[in-house]
């Protein structure tokens, strides 16, 4: 709960420029497929992809669009994902985004997911949790993202998915461990994409790391991940997708 009450406090920082889309980039069509071409999907929330306008640029010294803290779209997870498998598999890899339906929750990226029903990836990474809270209503909580993983595997593609679990900076924490409401989401999370068979890794390692967020000018922008952090995500991900 303390992630998504910071979370939500950046957005409405500056959600009068934006709208519901204010955390997020503009809604970009996936290209349609084309022979020879992996694909791949990121459902994901600002560390995924962050829009840049003049309300980020004023009040958050944010002046680009990638994941957020991230010093471009080449060097955030997707980026990094992207270039790992193109180099895998030696074809090019399309990379497309769903960051429809506001915000950044698990129940918004299914309230969107139609805008993307059509994108025919052959992988698809979730990376949410953020702006949820699993112990509100735990039940709801299991259901929406068992929902989601289903809808993602059920894709006309048949693709595989993979999954990674909230960020925390713990690392910054006097006590350096993930706070007892973001453990919840993580376990959750976890336990979920299990009985679904979808693979998963947590970050908390990752957010433990001093020197794997703290970039930009502000606050808000340094909470998330830098270019280190991405880098490791990306490592993460690159990982479940060279599963069998």
């Amino acid at each position: 709960m303390r992630a998504a009450v910071f979370l939500a406090s950046l957005v409405f920082s500056f959600a009068c420029f934006a709208g519901s889309k204010s955390q997020l980039d503009d809604h970009i069509a996936c290209p349609a497929p084309e022979p020879g071409h992996f694909r791949i999907l990121f459902i994901g929330d600002s560390i995924t992809r962050h829009s840049v306008n003049e309300g980020t640029i004023r009040d958050l010294g944010w002046d680009h669009v990638s994941g957020m803290a991230a010093t471009s779209d080449q060097m955030d997870f997707p980026g990094v994902v992207s270039r790992l498998i193109q180099q895998d598999r030696g074809q090019p890899v399309v990379r497309c985004y769903h960051t429809y339906g506001g915000g950044g929750s698990i129940a918004e990226r299914i309230q969107g997911f139609r805008n993307v029903a059509d994108a025919r990836p052959d992988l698809v990474v979730i990376q949410l949790g953020e702006h949820d809270d699993a112990e509100a209503d735990v039940y709801q909580f299991r259901f929406d993202y068992g929902r989601l993983l289903d809808m993602a595997k059920g894709m006309s593609s048949h693709p595989k998915v993979v999954a990674v679990g909230p960020w925390y900076p713990s690392a910054l924490e006097s006590n350096g461990i993930y706070p007892a409401d973001q453990v919840k989401i993580d376990q959750e999370m976890r336990s979920i994409a299990a009985l679904k068979r979808v693979p998963y890794r947590s970050v908390s390692d990752i957010a433990a790391i001093l020197g794997t967020q703290g970039r930009g000018k502000s606050a808000g922008v340094m909470w998330h991940p830098n270019d280190y952090g991405h880098s490791l995500y990306a490592q993460k991900i690159f990982e479940m997708y060279k599963q069998n």
